[in-house]
């Protein structure tokens, strides 16, 4: 069972070392970037929702 605790830990960090490089390449602050990788939001929603 800790390798399960451990495996979903390491499953969410990955997730938002990817976030934080995507957010670099388009200006997004890292904070929201990890928001929307937890969330499973997609970026053009973001995008979409700052436009408006």
């Amino acid at each position: 069972m800790v390798y399960g605790t451990y495996s979903k830990k390491r499953k969410l960090y990955l997730k938002a070392e990817a976030a934080c490089s995507e957010s670099q390449a388009i200006g997004t602050l890292d904070l929201e970037a990890l928001f929307a990788s937890s969330e499973r939001v997609k970026w053009l929603e973001i995008l979409a929702a700052e436009a408006r």
